[in-house]
Order: C-alpha cells, then sequence, then structure tokens
C-alpha cells in the first residue's frame, strides 16, 4: 500500500485537467468571446429593466486527467455555486435547490433583477465548489477544491506545482455590461407615482400620472418572476396580492419614454 501511495503521489506531480468533452458551460444567445473563449460577455442588461439570462453547463461522470501522458478518468462527485457576485439590484438562483449539481446533470445559474446603475465589464466572479474521487490514483479518497482554485489543497498543490491554470481554465470569466436607460434624457411623461398601503395585504394601489400614455404595471419577486404584468389607459389602479407569498417585490411601472421602479412588500 505504501509503494502504491507513493507512486500515485509522484503521478499526481504532472496531472494535467481537462473536462470531459460534453462537458462544460454554454451562454445564453447572444454572447460573445475573446480569441480563447476564456472571456465570455453575456448579453447586456439595462438600467432601470428587468434581466433575465441563463448560463447552462453540463456535469460529466469524469473528469479527464493526463498521467505521464497516459489519461486516466476520475470519478465526478459534485459541484456547488457557493457565489456569484452580480451587479447592485441583481441577484442569481439555479434551477436546482442549493445550487448543488451531481455527475450526468444539467445545471442553470440564471441572472436576474432590475439593475440601478451603469457598469462597463462587470466581471460576475462565479464560485464552484467541486468533489472529485480520486481511487484511480490509488488514493481512495475525495478531494474538495474551489474553482478559482486558491491553494487550499495540499495535494492539489503538489500536482499543481503553482500553476493553477489547469483547473482555473476550466471555467470561463463571465462579464456583463449594464447599459444606461433608454431615453433617459428625454421629457419625463411618469410621474408623481404613489404606492399604497406599502405594506400591503390583499391589494395594493398605484397612483400616478402618465400625461395620456399608457402605462405598464409589473411586479417581480427578488429571483426575477413576473408575478404581474398589465397595461392601464387609467391613472389609478388597483392590483389584487391576495395570491402573492409575503415578501419583498419590485415593482416597475413603464410608459413611452420612462419608467417608475420600487420595493413592494406584501404582509398577510
Amino acid at each position: 500500500m505504501k509503494k502504491l501511495f507513493t507512486l500515485s503521489l509522484l503521478a499526481l506531480l504532472s496531472v494535467q485537467f481537462s473536462s470531459a468533452q460534453e462537458a462544460g458551460f454554454y451562454p445564453p444567445e447572444g454572447s460573445t468571446y475573446n480569441a480563447d473563449s476564456s472571456i465570455v460577455t453575456i448579453p447586456d442588461a439595462q438600467v432601470s429593466y428587468m434581466y433575465d439570462e441563463t448560463i447552462s453547463f453540463y456535469a460529466s461522470e469524469t473528469i479527464t486527467i493526463d498521467i505521464a501522458g497516459e489519461s486516466l478518468e476520475l470519478p465526478f462527485v459534485s459541484a456547488v455555486i457557493s457565489s456569484v457576485v452580480t451587479p447592485e439590484g441583481m441577484t442569481y438562483d439555479c434551477n436546482i435547490a442549493n445550487c448543488v449539481f451531481t455527475a450526468n446533470e444539467w445545471g442553470e445559474v440564471t441572472l436576474s433583477g432590475i439593475p440601478t446603475s451603469v457598469v462597463d465589464s462587470f466581471a460576475l466572479e462565479i464560485t464552484a465548489i467541486v468533489t472529485i474521487n480520486a481511487a484511480p490514483l490509488g488514493l481512495p479518497i475525495d478531494i474538495t477544491f474551489p474553482i478559482p482554485y486558491d491553494g487550499s489543497n495540499a495535494l492539489l498543490n503538489i500536482a499543481l506545482a503553482g500553476d493553477y491554470s489547469a483547473i482555473n481554465s476550466f471555467m470561463p470569466t463571465f462579464m456583463l455590461n449594464v447599459t444606461p436607460e433608454i431615453g433617459i434624457e428625454e421629457e419625463a411623461v411618469l410621474a408623481n407615482v404613489v404606492v399604497y398601503p406599502n405594506p400591503a395585504t390583499t391589494e395594493v394601489t398605484f397612483e400616478f400620472t402618465s400625461a395620456n400614455q399608457d402605462t405598464q404595471i409589473q411586479i417581480f419577486d427578488l429571483l426575477g418572476n413576473r408575478v404581474f404584468d398589465n397595461t392601464y389607459s387609467n391613472e389609478l389602479v388597483s392590483v389584487n396580492t391576495s395570491s402573492f407569498t409575503n415578501g419583498v417585490y419590485i415593482y416597475k411601472l413603464g410608459s413611452e419614454n420612462n419608467s417608475s421602479i420600487g420595493r413592494l412588500i406584501v404582509n398577510k
């Protein structure tokens, strides 16, 4: 056993990581890439407008590594999306509880919300905790490490000899631009917005002036799900909230040239 462990440890010194062919990340339609696809810019967001785009990825059964010219496949155990840094006003959510994904599984990370300020080239900084099984290397243990890798696993540090690019290149850098609101310099035609009662119980009233233009009222939960959407020609609108769960919502009133955004609390 000692000899096997020693050979395995020596083999780790020449490990180079690569994902199985079908594994990888799939950005939303309209994304752009740099020359080597290491940086992906997803579709632009816009200040004061709801954003909703999804990054998909596939986790295969194994992660293939090359050891001294020979390929070995290490069983993939799990990956956890532990954080995503988003622009102010936005958040993220996964299609699986607690963002825990296992082998042979498609995953989705959805970015949503209403950004509040202009940002150029915002790095989303997705962090994942990955676990693989090292049994094919003679080490009957699971190895857990973060991506981006921070040097926290002693075995991987020996294997990588200070060069973390083999791990970090698995996940591209995702960028997002938040552009100015369209029509921000045009004459405002939506004004004097009053929302009451707030907190609401079974009904909330929106009162406003809109210069004889139709006004769209949308309400979103904090995950970006649209729970109400309708357009009105009058300037006093009541919305039934009896089916809403208690919590914080984002409302948006929009006319042809500008909009008004605020928070609505439902507490029944």
